[in-house]
């Protein structure tokens, strides 16, 4: 994986200079929120709401570090353990081209002056995932030393080590102990463009309000932990508005149904998934700033399958720091992501870091949390207009 990373950047960097104004990408970066269990579903990214003029290739890496302590929860007689370690490296590739590159449909409708196929646009994405212990524990330690803050108890357990594990009384999700290949489900991302504003900066709508529909198709694998083996399909309102000319708007909101893992669990995944994203894009010449912000609902289902309405509770175990250290907020509350961003032609390197508002009564910040799943992901894509 590191040798395709590097090989990555040498090639597509050194093509980099020489692309004409035109060709250089725009929008939001598009992020998903990784973690090992919310890698499993679909999430819708977030697109330019304006319409796609040509063909567009992307393809990028991304590393997640996870880290959740062993945790033990459980319902009456019912229990489930979990321990999450590790760092995933992925390579995804999405294809996405409107649909007057293949067809012609010249039917006009209110909101835009463009023809049907040219208001319409799919992306096909696939993804490849290898689980492995990596490199990243060293250097995320030393940054919470340098800035005092919360190691989460890291330093109890070995470094770069891979261990995922998730069963309880009805069945087991994963177990992976050793470096795994695994290719990830296929997505199918669609758009339709349903209003938009006079030709503004750049030559882009000076606004855009489009309709995702998002299909997640059960090609991975549950056991390999790179999908969910059911089927998922999203649907979310995207905007975007220019608010001066080196400065755009993106935003989405949306919803998500979930098909029940393919696993005889008695901790099941949450049937819908709520999103709010933000990004601002700040063009400053031949480098492009951005800043998302993604805030996703809880990924599992804090109630048991069997009757009542007593949710699962965590074994006591550690005190606060063994709290703060489990996977409780990453597996059962919402997950709000940090994005900051640079592109440069057709490079974009981001980072991004987990930070959410809510009640946290185990730490001595009560208003704020954070669920390690994934702590840090950082990456790098290429994207090319065809």
């Amino acid at each position: 994986m590191r040798a395709l990373l590097c090989l990555l950047v040498v090639a597509l960097g050194t093509a980099a200079p020489a692309l004409a104004e035109d060709e250089r990408p725009s929008g939001p970066v598009g992020l998903r929120t990784q973690g090992t269990l919310r890698e499993l579903f679909l999430d819708v990214t977030l697109f330019d709401a304006r319409a796609l003029d040509r063909p567009l290739l992307d393809v990028r890496w991304a590393m997640a570090n996870t880290w959740n302590e062993p945790m033990s929860v459980a319902r009456g007689a019912a229990r489930m353990n979990q321990l999450l370690d590790e760092e995933a490296d992925s390579l995804t590739l999405q294809a996405r081209a409107p649909w007057s590159w293949l067809l012609d449909l010249p039917v006009r409708l209110p909101g835009s002056e463009r023809p049907l196929g040219a208001r319409l646009s799919t992306a096909v994405e696939a993804r490849v995932m290898y689980h492995w212990g990596g490199w990243s524990d060293r250097p995320i330690e030393a940054w919470h030393a340098l800035t005092g803050a919360f190691n989460y108890q890291r330093e109890k357990f070995p470094r770069n080590e891979l261990f995922l594990d998730q069963e309880d009384t009805g069945g087991r999700l994963f177990l992976i102990t050793h470096p795994t290949l695994a290719f990830g489900d296929l997505v199918l991302r669609n758009a339709a463009l349903l209003a938009e504003g006079s030709p503004g900066a750049h030559g882009l709508a000076s606004w855009g309000l489009s309709l995702r529909l998002d299909l997640k198709l059960p090609t991975g694998s549950l056991a390999r932990a790179s999908g969910s083996g059911g089927f998922d399909q999203g649907l979310a309102l995207q905007g975007t508005a220019q608010l001066a000319d080196s400065l755009t708007l993106h935003g989405q909101l949306g919803l998500s149904h979930l098909g029940p893992v393919a696993a005889d669990t008695r901790v099941r995944n949450s049937d819908w998934l709520r999103f709010l994203e933000l990004s601002l894009e700040w063009d400053a010449g031949p480098f492009t700033a951005l800043l998302e912000d993604r805030l996703v609902s809880a990924i599992m289902d804090d109630q048991d399958t069997g009757p009542g309405s007593v949710s699962w509770q965590r074994q006591n175990f550690g005190g606060n720091d063994g709290y703060l250290s489990s996977g409780m907020y990453a597996t059962f509350r919402a997950h709000n992501q940090f994005s900051f961003a640079a592109r440069w032609w057709r490079l974009t390197l981001w980072l991004s870091e987990d930070f959410t508002p809510g009640s946290n009564v185990h730490a001595t910040i009560p208003w704020e949390y954070e669920s390690n799943a994934p702590d840090v992901v950082i990456g790098l894509g290429y994207s090319q207009k065809m």
